[in-house]
């Protein structure tokens, strides 16, 4: 199985000290260890902490072949956590708002068959990323592309919500960023179900995933089924990262199986465990790796 996330690297700075992170290579992280082949385009800056990236992206077996470093420094998002729950400021300017790729590394990418191609919205913040998410995404086969909106303070508009939909075979989001984008697509306040099949009328979307936190995830088809899969309370240590590793093991039983129901099942069996451990790629622990086998 061969994934490519496109988008940040960069190292969440908690109560100042770094973490490695950025949803993209946090999914491929979570992929890897899952069993897939997971590739990030990326880049990162020619410093001390994009050196500590490169280890680390090496080190937790993600493909390097298409991430990069350039003269801007290695993003760094200083992050406040508040009963568990993150509160991020996003440095701009960083290595990940122009990333590099030479073209003999682009037509590698436009030339492979991908199980999935996964990419957000912050990284478009800079029009350099959003011509080459559009370059790849119209030259390059792929069964699913996935794209998980993640709305980040400001750096989003209508404009880059809907070319990404455009895009997408499959769109995730969660419950909060249901009601803005309902105001910001089609100007009205929609519940869940309804927000969703708009989405997948208006832009062709195979499947919408709703993820709500404890209480699991929504999931509306373009087959007008839906599966409503319950969470599992758990004691949440921090959530960074949580809904990424869903992201991460929904993909990976979609693509291994194509049964959105247990997809969703195991993706909220990731997200839980990982909000109840530090950090956004804990170890797993043996009962969670059994529960995420894939028959």
């Amino acid at each position: 199985m061969n994934t490519l996330s496109l988008g940040e690297i960069l190292w969440d700075l908690i109560e100042d000290i770094p973490h490695i992170g950025g949803a993209p290579f946090n999914v491929s992280a979570h992929l890897n260890k899952l069993g897939a082949d997971a590739y990030i385009a990326s880049s990162v800056g020619q410093d001390e902490l994009g050196d500590r990236a490169m280890t680390d992206v090496r080190s937790l077996g993600i493909h390097m072949n298409y991430l990069t470093t350039n003269d801007l420094p290695t993003g760094t998002v200083p992050v406040v956590l508040k009963n568990g729950q993150p509160t991020y400021t996003i440095t701009e300017n960083v290595a990940w708002d122009q990333i590099l790729l030479s073209d003999e590394q682009l037509n590698s990418i436009q030339q492979t068959s991908w199980d999935c191609i996964i990419f957000g919205t912050l990284a478009q913040r800079s029009s350099h990323n959003r011509a080459l998410l559009s370059t790849i995404l119209k030259a390059t086969s792929a069964r699913e592309v996935f794209y998980d909106v993640n709305l980040r303070q400001d750096y989003y508009d209508r404009q880059i919500i809907e070319q990404s939909l455009k895009y997408a075979t499959i769109f995730k989001l969660n419950d909060e960023e249901v009601a803005v984008l309902s105001d910001l697509l089609y100007g009205e306040n929609l519940n869940f179900e309804a927000f969703a099949q708009k989405t997948i009328e208006t832009y062709q979307i195979k499947a919408v995933c709703i993820t709500r936190g404890a209480d699991g995830v929504l999931i509306l088809t373009t087959r007008d089924q839906s599966y409503d899969v319950p969470g599992k309370p758990v004691k949440v240590a921090d959530t960074v990262g949580a809904g990424d590793s869903f992201s991460a093991a929904f993909l990976y039983t979609y693509l291994k199986t194509g049964d959105f129901e247990m997809a969703g099942k195991k993706g909220c069996q990731l997200g839980g465990f990982v909000a109840s451990q530090n950090g956004a790629i804990p170890e797993y622990s043996a009962e969670i790796t059994q529960l995420l086998k894939v028959d």
